[in-house]
């Protein structure tokens, strides 16, 4: 019971923090998403900056992979 509430904390963090992270970055993507539409029109001119953003997984993929560790682990040393 007390792995399922951290983890259920640990994915509402993990969220606030993707949040917190989208805001600060959005005005680099609206830069780049605009530098992309002038591209266009200036005729395929070399682009100065262009930014990326990587998503982070999402919580329950998370989640689902320390779950899956897990019952690797537990089958590997022993369990039934």
């Amino acid at each position: 019971m007390g792995a399922t509430q951290q983890a259920q904390l640990q994915a509402q963090a993990d969220a606030q923090r993707e949040f917190e992270r989208m805001q600060l970055y959005e005005p680099y993507e609206r830069i780049s998403w605009l530098g992309q539409g002038l591209q266009g029109i200036m005729g395929g001119m070399a682009p100065q900056y262009t930014f990326s953003q990587q998503p982070n997984p999402s919580p329950l993929a998370q989640a689902l992979g320390i779950a899956a560790t897990g019952a690797g682990a537990y089958k590997a040393f022993g369990g039934s």
